[in-house]
């Protein structure tokens, strides 16, 4: 998935925080994982994406797409250099995929 598409999800998060194709669910105080199914263009398969969605208040700025032994990340260019992506992978993110999920490595 490219920047451009992250971008817009982020975008579409924030217009619309109860997007129907979208679970989520709170792992740390600006940290959500989330579960979205993808439609119009971006996937025809009916398993979802993970991410892991970074807020600073209640505007999302960033995910990580959780690709099982890669993470591919982006943060909005307005809240870039604000140690978002970085607090946010060391103190939820890294440790939530290493205790709760079946991984041996993650890159």
């Amino acid at each position: 998935m490219k920047d451009k598409s992250i971008i817009q999800l982020i975008d579409k998060l924030n217009r619309y925080p109860d997007f129907k194709d979208c679970i989520k669910v709170a792992i740390g105080k600006n940290v959500e994982l989330a579960h979205i199914w993808y439609k119009d263009g971006f996937s025809d398969s009916h398993i979802p994406y993970t991410y892991f969605l970074i807020k600073e208040n209640d505007k999302y700025v960033g995910a990580v797409l959780d690709m099982t032994h890669d993470l591919h990340w982006v943060i909005l260019p307005k809240y870039r250099k604000r140690g978002h992506l970085s607090t946010a992978l060391k103190q939820v993110i890294l440790p939530h995929i290493l205790e709760e999920m079946p991984r041996v490595v993650q890159k």
